[in-house]
């Protein structure tokens, strides 16, 4: 079983740099913008934006505006994210599918700094 582990956690590892490659990923989202108070949440409303997890990359989203905010876009070398969480002052964590979680500091606005990801 530890074998299986640290097997698909370096197949995570190797493959995160060239899912961060996809640049492009094109969605539409239409109606109004709801976060559910529990379960993972790949929409996290916080310091007036709301990011939006869409693969491995998060968006920001000012919603008075309607308007994505560019500088604030990151790619996380992870798999698809299923899980974010926000920390107060200004830390996103975002959870791929695998045994890593990923670290996003909006501490000195956009662009925000990717620290490396950490096992689970």
């Amino acid at each position: 079983m530890r074998k299986l582990l640290l097997t698909t956690a370096a197949a995570i590892m190797l493959a995160g740099p060239a899912l961060a490659q996809n640049k492009m990923v094109t969605g539409t989202l239409s109606g109004s913008i709801k976060v559910g108070p529990q379960g993972p949440s790949t929409i996290v409303n916080a310091l007036g934006v709301s990011f939006i997890a869409i693969g491995n990359r998060v968006d920001a989203l000012n919603v008075a505006g309607n308007v994505l905010l560019p500088t604030c876009t990151v790619t996380v070398p992870l798999g698809t994210i299923i899980d974010m969480v926000f920390t107060p002052p200004a830390f996103l964590t975002v959870q791929g599918g695998g045994p890593f979680a990923v670290t996003i500091s909006y501490m000195g606005g956009c662009p925000p700094v990717v620290r490396p990801p950490v096992p689970l």
